[in-house]
């Protein structure tokens, strides 16, 4: 293992250990399998001190090995990210990356199996996602069609002057519900 650096090359910040605790790239050269295990092991332990925010850019552009058994493992580190909505897209992005390095490795079963494991719990994810955006937009549309039918009610039954300002109300309730969080 080289020697620790003063500062990281990709960021500048101060060096403390194998992975920079502010970008979360590699401070040194990682030389053989050992080395890279133990800096993915400092990768996920900083990562879980790390904001949603931060995470996700870990996620994306963090550090990643070269060796096959360890990028297995980052990918199995990876897949309780996926479960995370605000980290998915970065998961998914990390996991897809870590897919592509083993597809271009030397085939082996553990290889292959690794590929298609993690093809498998993307895809899950993946449609889960899809399902849940669909029915979020499929709500949406039940209550904007709700809001046309009173909105069309109040006016044509109850006149312009009462009809108007309860659509008001309605809509500015709907946008306060929906920015609250």
């Amino acid at each position: 293992m080289d020697q620790l650096k003063a500062n990281c090359d990709s960021c500048g910040a101060p060096c403390k250990g194998l992975i920079c605790e502010h970008c979360g790239r590699p401070t040194i050269h990682l030389a053989n399998a050992a080395d890279e295990n133990r800096a993915l092991d400092e990768y996920h332990q900083l990562i879980q001190k790390q904001k949603p925010e931060e995470q996700r850019n870990w996620l994306e552009s963090g550090f990643i090995p070269d060796n096959k058994e360890v990028l297995i493992e980052a990918g199995i580190y990876c897949l309780p990210f996926l479960q995370n909505i605000s980290l998915y897209d970065a998961a998914s992005s990390r996991l897809e990356a870590i897919i592509l390095k083993l597809k271009l490795m030397p085939g082996s079963q553990q290889t292959r199996q690794a590929v298609e494991d993690f093809q498998v719990k993307l895809l899950d994810y993946k449609s889960a996602k899809r399902r849940d955006n669909l029915w979020g937009i499929g709500c949406s549309l039940l209550i904007l069609a709700a809001m046309v039918a009173v909105g069309w009610w109040l006016i044509w039954d109850a006149g312009l002057t009462v009809g108007v300002p309860l659509i008001i109300v309605m809509v500015v309730g709907v946008i306060y519900l929906v920015m609250r969080k």
